[in-house]
């Protein structure tokens, strides 16, 4: 894996790995790290994790103490897949069933360990109410802002994708290899379809296990650009966003709780619809419009460019967008639609 991203994370995260980050270091992890950044033990003393180093069933006890009783949604293959959560052979659908278990349900399917089960982004807030208020990493976002989700099961590798919020993965219970990419590696990952996919965010269709590179060439240009990382119980992760990242959960029971938080104001939509928007309106263009709207999106959009010719109460949209100017380009955007 790459030294000079390696350092860039060994950079951010200090000399002593091993050392224990304050509120005010994890803050500025939050708001200012711009490449991964590994927190060996940060939350060694969380009641979970203490619970999981006592014993599986401790921790299984511990986490019916908060269960709201409901069923949530999960994923089971068979053993042949080898964990790998992905399509079917003719990708005309996935290789998975979606079931719906409560908790006493899922703990008693997955202690018998006859298929693949995964219960992943599980609203802590929903369906284990009180949880969060004993197991909480301090790092400057408040809780209305951040979104916080269990993640359990056995064996299971979850292909490379990326998440629009930042990202701070805490994993509580077994052992995670997590391999991360910078956004910039998305021609070398073939990424697959945007809109029909496993789980929501469009994922990279190369085996990792077992890569064709006479099918996917550039993907070694990926794997000479990754950084990888072994998560241990008590170790924290941060993902900045848009960092494409594999996982790979090793142990018979896998528990990671995360916290995701945007890096825009909540009232700003995802800028995915933007690029669906796009999809939908130039894609079909002739190359020279293309060329045309690029230049236009870099003059107006990826440059911060001043337009001090234009008066300040005249600069609309290209001025600061507020929430007020967001509603409008909104209904804007909606009457267009709707024609």
């Amino acid at each position: 894996m790459t030294s000079v991203l390696s350092a860039k994370m060994h950079q951010v995260a200090g000399d002593n790995e091993f050392r224990k980050r304050s509120n005010g270091e994890l803050q500025l992890i939050a708001t200012k790290a711009q490449a991964p950044v590994l927190l060996k033990q940060q939350i060694a003393d969380w009641p979970m994790v203490q619970a999981a180093q006592r014993s599986q069933l401790d921790l299984e006890a511990y986490l019916r103490r908060f269960d709201a009783g409901l069923e949530m949604l999960t994923f089971a293959l068979e053993k042949r897949f080898d964990g790998r959560i992905f399509y079917n052979d003719d990708f005309s659908g996935m290789n998975f069933e979606k079931l719906t278990m409560n908790l006493p349900a899922f703990l008693t399917a997955i202690a018998k360990n006859h298929q693949t089960l995964y219960m992943g982004s599980t609203n802590i807030q929903k369906y284990f109410p009180g949880l969060r208020d004993e197991n909480e990493l301090e790092f400057g976002i408040s809780k209305t802002d951040t979104v916080a989700n269990l993640w359990l099961g056995n064996q299971s590798l979850i292909a490379a994708h990326f998440d629009f919020p930042n990202n701070f993965a805490c994993n509580l219970c077994g052992t995670r290899v997590v391999t991360l990419f910078p956004p910039e590696q998305v021609d070398n990952l073939y990424i697959g379809p945007l809109d029909f996919n496993p789980a929501g965010p469009a994922i990279s269709l190369v085996n990792p296990d077992a890569p064709d590179f006479d099918k996917y060439p550039k993907y070694q240009q990926a794997i000479a650009a990754s950084i990888e990382v072994v998560l241990e119980p008590g170790d924290v992760l941060f993902i900045p966003s848009m960092w494409w990242h594999q996982i790979r959960a090793c142990s018979d029971f896998n528990l990671l709780m995360n916290y995701w938080w945007k890096p825009t104001p909540a009232w700003m939509p995802s800028p995915m619809q933007a690029l669906n928007l796009a999809l939908m309106t130039m894609k079909a263009l002739p190359a020279e419009q293309k060329q045309a709207w690029q230049h236009l999106f870099q003059q107006f959009v990826f440059e911060d460019r001043n337009f001090a010719h234009i008066p300040h109460f005249a600069q609309g949209v290209l001025g600061e967008l507020d929430e007020l100017t967001a509603r409008k380009l909104r209904a804007q955007i909606l009457a267009a639609l709707n024609r």
